[in-house]
């Protein structure tokens, strides 16, 4: 019984922290993210030259907290989320 309760909790830490780290991941050009993290913008972003989107899938979320991000970002999947923010899809031309 005892080992059983030491796997269990085993098994929750487990989980619980590496929910923990994906989400506190730093975002970056061509990212694709994915599970049911939610992924927090800490800067404005610029993406526009990427060769690759941001992908945003299954359950994931990012929440853009206020900041300015240029480039695309892809939705796929169910419930991919983005939220709080300014996106500009077209590169800047100066």
């Amino acid at each position: 019984m005892r080992t059983t309760k030491n796997l269990l909790i085993g098994f929750f830490l487990l989980l619980t922290t590496d929910a923990a780290f994906g989400a506190s991941a730093p975002l970056t050009c061509g990212a694709t993210l994915k599970g049911k993290n939610t992924y927090n913008l800490s800067v404005d972003l610029d993406c526009s030259k990427a060769t690759a989107p941001i992908t945003v899938r299954d359950r994931a979320a990012v929440n853009l907290n206020s900041h300015y991000y240029a480039g695309q970002i892809v939705l796929d999947g169910r419930q991919a989320q983005l939220r709080n923010g300014t996106i500009n899809p077209k590169p800047t031309i100066n």
